[in-house]
C-alpha cells in the first residue's frame, strides 16, 4: 500500500533555502527548495519494527503545481535497503523507490559528494530511465517507482516531506553494514503563480 508507515516515526527539523531559476513555459516559474545540509541518521529496524524518518520542507510560495522533481543525497552501505517516498501539502505523493531485491544491483549511496553541494539522485517522471533500471549510486535523473505527475494541479504552498525507511538490519543480503545518513534533499517545482488579489 502506498505510503504505509509503521507505528513509530522520527521527525527531522530542516532549514528552508530557496533558489530561483528561470521561468519555464508561459506564465510558469520554477523554484528549488532545499532541506539544507542534514546529516540525519536513518535508523535500522529493531526486531520486526522498522522506523520512518520524515524530513519536512515548508514552502511559502503560492501557486499550482505543473511539475515536480525530487533530488536526494543519501549515504548508505547498500542502497537496496531503503524505501523513499515524497508527500505534498495535500497528502498526495509518490513512491520514489521501493526497497530492493537480492538480485538488484548492489552498491552504496544515492548520489555522490558532500551534502547539498554534491551530485544528487534526481527523481524526474520525464526521465527515460527508471530507478528500477539504475545502479547505485544512481547519479543523474531517473523516473520514480510511481509517477510524480499525480501532484500536478495541487498547491505548492505547505508542508512537503521526504519519508525514508530502512527495511533491513545490516544489509539486505545479511552482511554487516551501518545505518544510512540523509545528507540533503530538494524539491524543484515548476508552478503557475497564484493571482494577486486586487485591492
Amino acid at each position: 500500500m502506498p505510503f504505509a508507515k509503521p507505528a513509530v516515526a522520527l521527525v527531522a527539523l530542516t532549514v528552508l533555502v530557496v533558489l530561483s531559476m528561470p521561468a519555464a513555459g508561459a506564465g510558469a516559474k520554477t523554484k528549488t527548495f532545499s532541506s539544507g545540509n542534514l546529516g540525519l541518521q536513518i535508523p535500522e529496524p529493531a526486531g520486526i519494527q522498522s522506523f520512518v524518518i520524515s524530513s519536512p520542507i515548508r514552502v511559502k510560495t503560492k501557486g499550482r503545481i505543473k511539475d515536480v522533481n525530487v533530488s536526494v543525497r543519501i549515504r548508505i552501505p547498500d542502497a537496496r535497503d531503503l524505501e523513499l517516498s515524497v508527500v505534498g501539502p495535500t497528502f498526495n505523493g509518490a513512491n520514489l523507490k521501493e526497497n530492493g531485491f537480492l538480485n538488484s544491483p548492489k552498491g552504496p549511496d544515492f548520489g555522490a559528494g558532500p551534502g547539498c553541494g554534491g551530485t544528487p539522485t534526481i527523481f524526474d517522471s520525464q526521465a527515460p530511465v527508471s530507478i528500477l533500471q539504475g545502479s547505485p549510486p544512481f547519479v543523474g535523473s531517473f523516473s520514480p517507482a510511481t509517477s510524480l505527475n499525480t501532484l500536478r494541479g495541487g498547491r505548492v504552498q505547505g508542508r512537503w516531506t521526504l519519508d525514508v525507511m530502512d527495511h533491513f538490519p545490516g544489509n539486505i543480503d545479511g552482511s554487516s553494514g551501518g545505518p544510512g545518513v540523509l545528507d540533503c534533499w530538494k524539491l524543484t517545482i515548476r508552478y503557475k503563480p497564484a493571482k494577486r488579489k486586487r485591492k
